[in-house]
């Protein structure tokens, strides 16, 4: 699992500013094993499940079953796409995923 909180600038650079009303936002997470790739793991925060929005937090967590994280390819890229309401979608959050497997059974 991992979550992100999603702020508005800060007045200094570095530093995040207040975070975002994400309540009534919409989320995708996609990961592929690269861009044009099919889809290897897609959660939302509606049918699909794996994905929770907050509210005046800004908080936005994703969280997969061991099932899926199996399913992740050895090296991928993902996002994180929202929408919020009334507006068009845009992606929030981007990059590489590598999977590591556990040290310690």
């Amino acid at each position: 699992s991992r979550s992100f909180i999603y702020c508005n600038p800060g007045s200094r650079p570095g530093v995040p500013g207040p975070p975002v009303d994400v309540t009534g936002w919409n989320a995708k997470f996609t990961v592929r094993s690269s861009y044009g790739d099919g889809i290897a793991i897609e959660l939302d925060d509606e049918s699909l499940g794996g994905v929770t929005v907050g509210t005046t937090d800004g908080k936005l967590s994703i969280a997969m079953t061991a099932k899926q994280t199996a399913m992740l390819p050895n090296r991928g890229v993902y996002d994180i796409l929202v929408t919020p309401p009334d507006s068009e979608p845009f992606r929030l959050v981007e990059g590489t995923i590598i999977p590591k497997p556990a040290v310690t059974p």
